[in-house]
């Protein structure tokens, strides 16, 4: 396994445990050390997180709050223990498709999927910002968002950065965040509120429809002339010259630049996305509910639509009519064909670009 950076006592404890069979490490533990196996008697495979306490830390925050939270699309702990006066850890299942950043990479994304995945995640946030909880999440990336593949269910996950709206307030004290997804009000503020919450999760979809949003890469966000400055820098001023650079994207409410979303991703969804992620709190959708609403209506009035990433074909589904279309290149022309069943396909226009494809799929072929 990859841990030689894991504090010793750790790596000592998962080699030499009775209790599990651990076969593999993850550096992607946010607020911790992350490692995957089994239970040697209940053969479920499982996740152990490894986090750093202070010596009169009592709290346990993270277990505790997770194993007082029921909601079907929040991850579960089965058990929590502390192994030393400074480090304890819990156990959740092992979900089979990992986190959202690797699912978008190895699978092809319809709309509709991309849709139906942040309805569900909006759900367990509702829960979170409802009372009792009054909680704020605080990091919502794709890394904290776990995929079960049969069921595409989604999990929320890593509950390290949470705080507790208190009585009276609206909001918590900012805390510690993957810089991309920092909400504006938070880039010099202090402020985290609920409608924070929902701009993170404003550019999770924007991720999930295929938008240019290179965390992985993030020197990728700067222009050329920036780029000729940064190659001069050295490593710990290459970072915080970003990290700057960034900041100053976000306030300007331009760390996404909705054309680089897929030509089929409409007008209409690109509006939701902006209005979600909006740099000024008021404009956003102020709860759970109204996102999921404006998403509710668009999905029932729009098709589905993909790309196949070993053609770059567009394809789309039309639920009324119960009827998938693509658009392909025959020779130098460009045509829609139709299809009741995905395989026998028949041209239905010739179109001079893509973006006549798609509009006549969308104005000649409503969905409903």
């Amino acid at each position: 396994m990859t841990d030689s950076s894991v504090d010793e006592r750790i790596r000592t404890f998962v080699r030499t445990t009775p209790d599990f069979v651990i076969d593999s490490y993850s550096d992607k533990g946010g607020f911790g050390h992350l490692y995957f196996g089994k239970r040697k008697i209940t053969n479920d495979k499982v996740a152990l997180k490894f986090y750093f306490l202070d010596p009169n830390e009592t709290e346990h925050f993270e277990p505790r709050t997770l194993q007082e939270l029921k909601n079907e699309y929040i991850i579960q702990v089965l058990e929590a223990k502390q192994l030393f006066p400074d480090i304890a850890y819990h156990v959740t299942p092992h979900i089979s498709g990992g986190d959202l950043s690797k699912y978008i990479a190895t699978t092809v994304m319809t709309t509709h999927n991309a849709v139906d995945l942040i309805q569900k995640v909006l759900r367990a946030i509702n829960y979170l910002h409802s009372d009792p909880q009054n909680i704020v999440h605080m990091d919502l990336k794709p890394q904290n968002i776990l995929i079960d593949v049969s069921s595409k269910t989604p999990y929320l996950a890593d509950f390290g950065a949470v705080k507790k709206i208190q009585a009276g307030k609206n909001y918590v004290t900012k805390g510690q965040y993957t810089i991309p997804y920092m909400p504006p009000e938070c880039v010099g503020g202090e402020k985290y509120y609920r409608q924070s919450d929902i701009y993170q999760l404003g550019i999770v979809l924007f991720q999930l429809l295929r938008g240019f949003f290179p965390v992985e890469n993030a020197a990728r966000w700067l222009k050329d002339k920036e780029r000729q400055q940064f190659t001069k820098l050295t490593p710990d001023d290459k970072r915080a010259f970003v990290e700057t650079h960034i900041k100053k994207l976000i306030v300007k409410g331009k760390i996404m630049n909705l054309d680089s979303l897929p030509a089929y991703v409409s007008k209409d969804l690109k509006i939701i996305i902006k209005k979600a992620s909006h740099i000024d709190t008021s404009v956003r959708f102020q709860n759970c509910h109204e996102f999921t609403r404006a998403l509710y209506l668009h999905q029932n009035n729009s098709h589905d639509w993909w790309t196949d990433p070993d053609d770059d074909t567009v394809y789309a589904f039309c639920r009324k009519k119960e009827k998938y279309y693509r658009i392909v290149f025959r020779g130098r022309q460009m045509i829609v064909e139709a299809s009741l069943n995905n395989i026998q396909w028949r041209k239905i226009f010739n179109a001079s670009n893509t973006d006549v494809a798609i509009g006549h799929i969308n104005t000649y072929i409503p969905n409903k």
